[in-house]
């Protein structure tokens, strides 16, 4: 039994080619096995003759043309057609899912063609242990690349920072794939940067790289000798990432499907990860906006309810700050017996300065369409540039040159004050809290009549 093992295991290991050879070497004086390979034929064996190269071109031959195509009757099959050329005679051998071919300089008799049967038989075993170990090998990487997948899965959705998200793909790809080696670009519109990995260098932005519509397929960038590169895009949006393979083989088709696979993925939880932003920042400015609103309601409840007009110009000033989130302050009010605005309060720190009071010399400006934008940036524009904007003149304070934001106080005819705004850490208002500011300067200027006509 043990002799029957090793030559059971001799022949499905390659041995029958040997066996095949001896055979052939007591009947012939020359033979050349082959089989098709991609894009021709391949030398398996050779007798009498040293082959030139191992690889043969399919036009050299044109093997397909003498024999029948229809599948194979039995198991296997052996039968001979007569050629031109270097091999004038050729003796096909197949199966279901193989076939070679023994180039012969003279024609096989019928005593040769009857003594080949049992060597195609075990060509056949040989051929179909082949299959089955390949095939195994199939299913134990697709086993593990459906493992990979479902661990992908469990993580990819997951919400991240950009960065660590091409970090992780890229993890996935050297632990499922194992390439020789993997990069992630960046597409910032203008030019390729490497956003993760090694690259030796940077490809330049066109052909694949500068495409509009990036499918996440793989694409093949060099096949002509190893390393391969393979590039799969992952774009969604603005972000535009591509991922370089290279590879010491060709992939197989089952690596190219799950290389697809990750790139669906990937496009789909950068587009959930997108969306998921946007609601929360939506959930967050609505919350705010109900907050901010809440706010507004009660300091415009607590601005009419004052009685006393210096502890209500102090409140305004408090009010303005706490709802732009500010800590300078100036607050000026039209005086009537000053015939200009006077500074009313100066806050710095969120603490109040006490100064003497400084009046802006100026006839009381009457509203125009200038003087009733919501607010002006004083980054972009000098507070004096405003200022004659509105029909008025130089600003006397100095202060103002350290302010970022000047609100109007407007009523329905006339400019009776204005606010500057800043913080020491430059923090910027967002449109509610400008919206917010804007309604209160307009509640301000409405209650200041209210003092007056009391008056």
């Amino acid at each position: 039994m043990n002799d029957l093992y090793t030559q059971v295991d001799f022949i499905v290991s390659g041995g029958a080619l040997k066996l095949l050879m001896d055979f052939l070497r007591s009947r012939v004086s020359a033979a050349l096995v082959i089989e098709p390979d991609e894009g021709g034929f391949q030398v398996l064996d050779a007798l009498g003759t040293t082959p030139e190269s191992l690889m043969i071109r399919e036009e050299d031959l044109d093997l397909t043309s003498l024999f029948s195509q229809h599948p194979p009757v039995a198991l296997f099959e052996a039968e001979q057609a007569q050629s031109g050329g270097e091999w004038p005679w050729v003796v096909r051998m197949r199966g279901e899912h193989w076939e070679l071919y023994i180039l012969l300089k003279e024609r096989a008799d019928e005593s040769l063609m009857a003594d080949l049967h049992p060597y195609v038989g075990m060509i056949r075993l040989w051929r179909m242990f082949q299959r089955i170990d390949v095939n195994e090998k199939k299913l134990s990487r697709l086993s593990y690349m459906i493992l990979a997948t479902k661990n992908t899965l469990a993580s990819i959705f997951e919400p991240m920072p950009l960065s660590y998200f091409a970090s992780f793909v890229m993890d996935v790809l050297r632990e499922s794939l194992f390439p020789r080696s993997v990069a992630i670009l960046r597409d910032d519109g203008g030019q390729l940067t490497l956003f993760t990995g090694q690259a030796d260098a940077l490809p330049e932005r066109k052909g694949i790289y500068a495409e509009d519509i990036l499918p996440p397929v793989p694409v093949v960038t060099r096949r002509e000798q190893a390393p391969y590169e393979i590039v799969l895009p992952i774009a969604e949006g603005s972000c535009r990432l591509f991922c370089i393979t290279t590879w010491d083989h060709f992939p197989d088709p089952q690596m190219l499907n799950f290389l697809e696979l990750l790139g669906n993925l990937a496009v789909r939880a950068i587009s959930i990860n997108h969306l998921r932003t946007q609601n929360r920042e939506a959930a967050s400015y609505i919350s705010s906006s109900d907050f901010a609103a809440l706010s507004l309601s009660n300091v415009l409840k607590a601005l009419k309810q004052e009685k006393d007009y210096d502890s209500f110009i102090s409140l305004a000033a408090d009010i303005f700050m706490e709802q732009g989130q500010m800590s300078e302050c100036l607050l000026a009010i039209w005086d009537e017996a000053a015939q200009g605005y006077k500074l009313m309060e100066e806050r710095s720190g969120g603490l109040k300065v006490y100064s003497d009071s400084t009046v802006f010399s100026s006839p009381r400006l009457p509203v125009t369409a200038r003087s009733q934008e919501a607010f002006f940036s004083l980054q972009g524009e000098t507070v004096d540039s405003i200022f004659r904007s509105w029909g008025g003149g130089s600003c006397p304070w100095h202060e103002m040159s350290s302010m970022r934001y000047l609100f109007p106080i407007c009523d329905d005819t006339a400019v009776e004050g204005f606010v500057a705004l800043a913080s020491k850490s430059g923090t910027a208002l967002d449109k509610p809290q400008l919206a917010a500011l804007h309604i209160v300067a307009q509640f301000v200027a409405y209650e200041l009549r209210r003092f007056r006509s009391r008056a």
